[in-house]
């Protein structure tokens, strides 16, 4: 198991790795609960889910381009669970997922405030001024997680994203989010 690059009292953040996480991802990203909000959409194979962590890794071209497993703390010697996944697919645009059997208990919520704290010390954001979201208006435990970590309303955009849940039939909204780079 990989070091843990940030820990709260319930969890520990870990760059997601292929070897470690692909089964827990896997498992994560074909529960339709937890991908009901994205625009990437449902995996079905293991190999999609292969090929979806390979695509949220660093490159020369995209260095911000991160994810990490959300995990549960556990005594030592016992192999921690995964509950969820967050990182930046985007540049300094964070995006979150979690398991829907550990929605409601506040982990993610915990886990974005451990990332926001790690991501203005990862070097290649060091040159970002503030760290970006976006949740669908409708999405209101997100909105109130991202609130509840600082996070401060931005721009609204109408029909701004393809939900893959929608199938096609139209757009959804997007309110956007913003928080500072904290003072050193």
């Amino acid at each position: 198991m990989g070091p843990y690059v940030a820990e709260s009292d319930r969890l520990w953040l870990q760059s997601l790795i292929i070897d470690e996480h692909l089964d827990d991802y896997h498992l994560l990203m074909t529960e339709p609960k937890s991908v009901f909000w994205s625009s990437k959409g449902l995996i079905k194979t293991p190999e999609e889910t292969l090929l979806r962590m390979q695509q949220s890794s660093p490159t020369p071209e995209e260095p911000w381009k991160e994810s990490f497993a959300i995990l549960l703390r556990c005594p030592e010697g016992q192999k921690p669970k995964m509950i969820g996944a967050i990182g930046t697919g985007r540049e300094s645009e964070v995006g979150y997922k979690v398991h829907p059997d550990f929605s409601g208990k506040g982990y993610m919520t915990e886990a974005l405030k451990l990332f926001t704290t790690l991501f203005f010390t990862l070097e290649a954001n060091k040159s970002f001024d503030r760290l970006n979201a976006a949740a669908d208006p409708a999405n209101l435990a997100s909105i109130r997680v991202l609130e509840k970590v600082g996070f401060t309303k931005g721009e609204y955009k109408k029909a701004a994203y393809q939900r893959t849940i929608l199938e096609g039939q139209g757009k959804s909204d997007l309110q956007f989010f913003y928080f500072p780079k904290p003072e050193q």
